[in-house]
């Protein structure tokens, strides 16, 4: 399952040829998620991250904005993300957050 929507937690219009920033959620099952964001404008961009299951988060996998070794994150060692709503995805870059749980079941 594949849900497209824009910085603000919506459908992104793609028919304004200005608009440069979309993601995508690619809902694995109910307990493991992928988030893909984009951001080719000029300017950072808040974007509102769907919410997750009880018990999980969002952990940093990619952000191609950052130096490097921060810019990817070994399998199973990504970090937490400090703020489960929104993720900030800076110029020109893309992210990929995991949701994956945080507790022990």
């Amino acid at each position: 399952e594949i849900r497209w929507f824009g910085p603000q937690g919506g459908l992104p219009n793609w028919a304004d040829p200005k608009a440069r920033q979309f993601a995508c959620l690619v809902q694995e099952d109910e307990h493991h998620a992928l988030c893909l964001m984009f951001n080719a404008g000029a300017d950072a961009v808040d974007f509102a991250l769907p919410p997750v299951p009880p018990g999980a988060g969002w952990h940093l996998s990619v952000d191609t904005s950052r130096e490097t070794p921060q810019d990817l994150s070994a399998v199973g060692e990504e970090p937490l993300c400090e703020d489960p709503q929104t993720y900030r995805l800076s110029p020109r870059s893309s992210a990929i957050l995991l949701a994956r749980q945080t507790e022990a079941k």
